[in-house]
């Protein structure tokens, strides 16, 4: 993390000796979840690289695709704000082709959506994605549409999570054919609202088949602005 910091400052500190930072955007994010070692780090020193998420790098589950979007605009992003919109990392290349008016071929980028509207807060129709793909294996995928998260598994789970981080995180183990979480009420994914609501997983089934048959798989970004 201090090196992580260190680079960013250097960043920051070129494009100001260059006079190039009133007029650039610079954003910062982070590749998938934490790595497995997360795990035995969180029980020997009390550190968890996921937060109160559930989940690793690679994992279906919120901690494998949560992660760190900071966007720095000066005179357009407000310092300071924060957005809890459900973006992806692939919505970078609509919301910087926007940005600069520079149109984009057609048929180029089919899943990314423009950000604009979220950085310089305007209004807008919320969601502003459709929906968004959680997927990093062939067995287990989720959709994430609004607050609701869908996985068509039991487990969102790719690498296996040791018994005793369970009994650490109080984690139990889920039964059935899928899983639903209300992430606004239940970000932790503690709660499995699979059964209570059939319609809902109907729904968002089919548009997950939908995405697979048309070849997406995105990822889930926080948006935040500084």
């Amino acid at each position: 993390m201090v090196q992580t910091d260190w680079v960013a400052g250097q960043v920051l500190k070129a494009l100001k000796e260059k006079g190039l930072d009133k007029n650039t955007i610079v954003i910062f994010s982070a590749d998938n979840g934490p790595e497995k070692y997360a795990f035995e780090r969180a029980e020997k020193y009390g550190h968890y690289s996921m937060g109160d998420f559930r989940g690793l790098k690679r994992d279906v589950w919120e901690g494998g695709h949560h992660v760190p979007f900071i966007v720095k605009w000066p005179g357009k992003v407000s310092a300071g704000s924060v957005s809890k919109e459900v973006i992806s990392q692939v919505d970078i290349m609509a919301t910087l082709a926007a940005a600069t008016n520079t149109p984009l071929a057609e048929g180029a980028a089919p899943d990314s959506y423009n950000l604009l509207p979220i950085f310089k807060g305007e209004k807008y129709t919320s969601p502003l994605r459709e929906a968004t793909v959680h997927n990093t294996f062939e067995k287990a995928w989720g959709l994430r549409q609004g607050k609701w998260l869908y996985i068509n598994a039991p487990s969102g789970e790719h690498t296996k999570m040791p018994d005793s981080f369970k009994k650490l995180r109080n984690y139990t183990d889920f039964e059935g054919d899928g899983l639903l979480f209300d992430m606004e009420k239940d970000p932790e994914q503690r709660i499995n609202l699979f059964a209570q609501h059939p319609e809902k997983i109907d729904t968002m089934d089919q548009l997950l088949q939908k995405y697979r048959e048309q070849g997406y798989s995105v990822e889930r970004t926080p948006v935040a602005a500084k």
